[in-house]
């Protein structure tokens, strides 16, 4: 068993407030993202919450529109901005856990690029095009942070719930909302600023969904500390030297209310998740993973370096 750990990547959080009470290991496949947790000779497996909403949620008909207008390139289209978004996460995190942010650190060179082509990956070459408009976004996160949150309880913190399910927390903290401070999920959603452009981050049921499953997984591992509320953070493209933010309420979201059944009331996004499992977007994937281990010295047998294991 732990040499299939091998296979999967730990998703540590960046931050947490106390001591985790489990680990959980991550493996994207051909049918989406998966969690596992190791319990002795036990494989657990969850959903990732995002591909539980993709299967069950419909798309708008703005997402469409948005695939005609470009056509092929919207898969690449998709990929930069995930790697732009991975990039903004990061730079968010290093000032949470390190007190304090260096902008020109993302022009600085390491193994022969800037640090901020390097967090780009395979999209380093839109770096130019890209760096005063992140940084721009960075520092309205920041002012964020000055402005409403007093306390952090998690970074990028990984959970599950019994309901088969799994997700990864942007943020938990307490924050200044309404003259009341709040225990709140906040879940980051970047925007590549381009100047001049007035364009604002869109938030759709998928965000509201996402940020329920979140709140409900941490309530039924947090107990002690309770999410109350929700929120969606977005940067914007502001004028002047004040940076400004959105951040969207979620917390009153269609999927927190509960309806009436014949069997009584029942929470939306609880029957949502039922009926996700009734569908089969909960099985676990029947996916055959195989690593490669050991020496050898003269004649090569595969059998004895090829391990493959059914999950």
């Amino acid at each position: 068993m732990k040499n299939i750990k091998k296979l999967f990547e730990e998703v540590k959080p960046d931050f947490f407030y106390k001591r985790r009470p489990y680990r959980l290991y991550r493996k994207d496949l051909g049918s989406g993202r998966f969690y596992y947790e190791f319990i002795g000779d036990e494989v657990r497996h969850y959903c990732s919450i995002t591909n539980v909403c993709d299967k069950l949620l419909p798309k708008g008909i703005e997402f469409y529109k948005w695939v005609m207008k470009n056509g092929g390139e919207a898969e690449t289209i998709r990929d930069a901005a995930a790697a732009y978004g991975t990039a903004y996460h990061t730079c968010c995190a290093m000032k949470i856990k390190q007190g304090g942010f260096d902008f020109d650190w993302l022009s600085r060179i390491t193994k022969g690029k800037t640090n901020f082509e390097n967090m780009l990956g395979d999209y380093a070459h839109m770096a130019p095009r890209w760096i005063e408009g992140f940084k721009k976004g960075l520092t309205c996160f920041f002012q964020f942070l000055e402005e409403k949150v007093t306390d952090i309880y998690a970074i990028e913190l990984p959970i599950r719930s019994h309901l088969g399910y799994a997700a990864t927390l942007d943020m938990v903290c307490e924050l200044t909302f309404g003259g009341k401070s709040v225990v709140a999920a906040v879940d980051f959603k970047s925007m590549i600023l381009e100047p001049g452009s007035t364009k604002k981050k869109e938030f759709h049921d998928g965000h509201e969904f996402q940020l329920e499953g979140q709140k409900f997984a941490w309530n039924e591992n947090f107990s002690e500390l309770p999410i109350t509320h929700v929120f969606n953070f977005a940067p914007t493209n502001f004028k002047g030297d004040v940076p400004t933010y959105e951040l969207k309420n979620q917390t009153q979201n269609k999927f927190s209310r509960d309806i009436i059944t014949q069997h009584g009331p029942i929470n939306l996004f609880v029957m949502k998740m039922l009926e996700a499992k009734a569908m089969g977007y909960l099985n676990k994937p029947s996916s055959k993973f195989s690593f490669i281990q050991g020496k050898f010295e003269g004649n090569f047998d595969a059998s004895k370096h090829i391990i493959q294991y059914q999950l």
